[in-house]
């Protein structure tokens, strides 16, 4: 039970900042985007959007895959993925 707390508490740390849950939600919506394109949705910087899904990527959020000489990002369908999905899209103002 250690190892899955750990590794969950790891995870959700990379989502724990508004820019991760931001590229989350647009991820979870699009399906795929570049780097650039989601840059510009969330106002950061290529570098540290670049750095963010990076980290996404390594907890299992995202995949990346290369379009030509553009890197692009693709939300993993996944039952995690899928239900934090649901629990972002509830309006928590009511």
């Amino acid at each position: 039970m250690g190892s899955n707390v750990r590794n969950l508490a790891k995870a959700l740390r990379v989502l724990g900042s508004e820019s991760g849950m931001r590229i989350f939600i647009i991820l979870s919506k699009n399906k795929n985007m570049c780097v650039s394109d989601i840059s510009g949705r969330i106002g950061l910087s290529i570098s540290a959007t670049s750095h963010k899904l990076q980290q996404m990527e390594a907890s299992g959020f995202v995949k990346s895959f290369r379009d030509g000489r553009t890197i692009c990002y693709l939300f993993r369908d996944t039952k995690t993925n899928r239900e934090l999905s649901k629990i972002v899209s509830m309006d928590f103002d009511k």
